[in-house]
């Protein structure tokens, strides 16, 4: 018989930038109508580690939420769930080697994945920093208003561009799709790219 999975929940203080730091596992960050940051890990033997070592705070603004090495005591990290507040004014930086789904319109975020990213939204005065570092893990962004650095290792990159104030790519040979309604001096395509698709709205 399967063991069934646990959740843990967590809740960031008050005023620092969460550093998400994840293992395997999936990997999502949901923007909505919420006061504070809340971490929920879903796994097994997560309800014997102190808190303190999943919630690592410092003492310039940050707080680490170490989900990377928590097997070293006895526990097991299937997916990590980040639920951050609509108008969050702080960077929100993770890295992982599975894959990173956000939903909702983010703010300001620094995500770096072994797998694939996929973004919901950036809206306007925003930016976003998306990076993968497996080889063809794609990047897949939605509604783009904001400032957006998309890289891969070879990965194809797809955005769907609304009018956004900066917009860099840099896929490594990966094939490129951006379609919508941009600036043509907003837009930057660095690098080689197997197929470059290019279609704006009429």
């Amino acid at each position: 018989m399967r063991r069934l999975l646990k959740q843990r929940l967590l809740t960031v203080q008050p005023g620092l930038s969460p550093i998400l730091l994840g293992g395997f596992g999936a990997m999502t960050i949901v923007a909505e109508d919420r006061p504070d940051v809340q971490v929920v890990l879903s796994g097994l033997g997560l309800g014997r580690i102190p808190e303190w070592v999943i919630l690592d705070p410092t003492t310039n603004g940050y707080c680490f939420v170490r989900c990377d090495r928590l097997w070293e005591w006895g526990a097991l990290v299937r997916a990590v769930t980040v639920r951050v507040p609509r108008d969050f004014a702080y960077l929100i930086q993770a890295y992982t080697r599975g894959r990173i789904t956000t939903t909702g319109p983010i703010g300001r975020v620094q995500l770096t994945a072994f797998g694939r990213i996929r973004v919901e939204e950036i809206p306007t005065n925003s930016t976003a920093v998306l990076s993968t570092k497996g080889w063809w893990s794609s990047i897949k962004v939605g509604k783009t208003s904001g400032e957006l650095s998309a890289n891969t290792n070879g990965g194809s990159v797809q955005v769907e561009a609304a009018a956004p104030s900066s917009l860099t790519i840099s896929p490594k040979g990966g094939n490129v799709d951006v379609h919508g309604d941009w600036d043509d001096r907003a837009l930057w395509i660095l690098g080689e790219c197997w197929r470059e698709t290019l279609r704006k709205s009429t």
